[in-house]
């Protein structure tokens, strides 16, 4: 029977290694030791306790696709992650996230923001483009529901009748170049 430490060598170098969680010995790369994946047997890596420590271990800071706490959403929403202990807490998602403008807003009035209370992008620097990680105060504004469906139609309103111009001065510029032709 071979000792705690043993090495076998072959195509892989293997070590004769004891679980952390329940003791029993076997043989694992030593590359998986190493990196700390094979520390515990397959029954113990899949218990729950031992699930639980991990998560515990590898949560927030301590987790290795760590980005800083910051996300991006598919609409393309900057989410920040907030610690229980801040001001700004009670805004967050179930995920301990908070939009990022929402979060700049309320910092600038200096309290939360309601669930009713929307923050809008004015689109400032953007003429025309929707730029939803724009988040400097001078491009949000804090409206109520019916206020944003408001300023949304009109913005929609607005785009679909610049295009409708664009489109008419096109066909104007062609019936020109007919009648150039023409003559």
């Amino acid at each position: 029977m071979p000792q705690i430490g043993d090495i076998k060598r072959g195509r892989h170098t293997y070590i004769w290694h004891a679980c952390e969680g329940c003791g029993k010995e076997r043989w694992v790369n030593k590359q998986c030791l190493s990196k700390g994946t094979s520390r515990h047997c397959h029954k113990c890596a899949v218990t729950n306790e031992f699930r639980q420590l991990q998560s515990e271990l590898h949560r927030g800071e301590k987790h290795w696709n760590w980005k800083g706490g910051i996300a991006k959403t598919h609409h393309g929403y900057i989410q920040i992650k907030l610690r229980p202990d801040n001001f700004f807490y009670p805004m967050v998602n179930n995920k301990d996230y908070v939009r990022e403008h929402r979060l700049v807003m309320a910092k600038h009035l200096g309290r939360n923001l309601q669930r009713w209370e929307l923050v809008h992008h004015k689109g400032v620097r953007f003429k025309g483009i929707q730029n939803r990680s724009d988040n400097l105060i001078d491009n949000l504004q804090l409206i109520s529901d019916t206020r944003h469906d408001q300023i949304t139609l009109l913005e929609k309103r607005i785009k679909f009748l610049e295009n409708c111009v664009a489109k008419l001065e096109v066909k104007k510029l062609g019936a020109k170049e007919i009648e150039k032709g023409g003559e």
